[in-house]
């Protein structure tokens, strides 16, 4: 299926304040096609006027904890974070994978939402973040959490290690 966007302002962060004010876009087979003004072969299936809106390049998350979503703006009026954590830590493990599986779909809406097309994501249960990220289609780099003293640390490991690499 062919698309044409019209109308946008393209930022295509390639160069200090460049942009194309009112610039279509084709995209073919999936593919961008052109940026610019649209070629006069160019056939669309559908046309989408993007007319006060802008076109740029996805975001990146560096770091995210995104089953964190069920405790935002939980407790944070504590006056740093060891007070905070001493908070949250005991939330955290009482959350089931079911939990992490569902609160983890909701952050992957709000990246999307906010233009996010890649993320960075430690967490507890990360294979129900993967399983997540797999329905959504949302590309990720996952990795295990590593939390408590060295002893604690060296017993999950395998059992972490497991989950994301069955």
């Amino acid at each position: 299926m062919n698309y044409l966007i019209t109308n946008a302002l393209v930022v295509p962060m390639t160069k200090k304040d460049f942009f194309l004010p009112k610039a279509d876009i084709g995209i073919a087979s999936g593919k961008i096609a052109f940026v610019g003004k649209a070629p006069a072969g160019f056939k669309a299936d559908k046309t989408i006027n993007a007319e006060g809106m802008i076109a740029m390049p996805s975001l990146v998350n560096t770091h995210t904890h995104l089953a964190m979503e069920l405790e935002r703006n939980y407790k944070d009026d504590l006056p740093n974070l060891e007070s905070w954590l001493g908070e949250i830590f005991p939330i955290e493990a009482k959350l089931t994978r079911d939990d992490i599986y569902w609160a983890s779909k909701l952050g992957l809406c709000e990246l999307i939402q906010s233009g996010c097309t890649l993320f960075n994501d430690m967490y507890y249960q990360i294979d129900q973040t993967a399983k997540a990220c797999e329905e959504t289609g949302i590309r990720a780099l996952l990795g295990m959490t590593m939390v408590g003293d060295e002893k604690t640390q060296i017993e999950n490991l395998p059992r972490q290690y497991e989950a994301v690499l069955p």
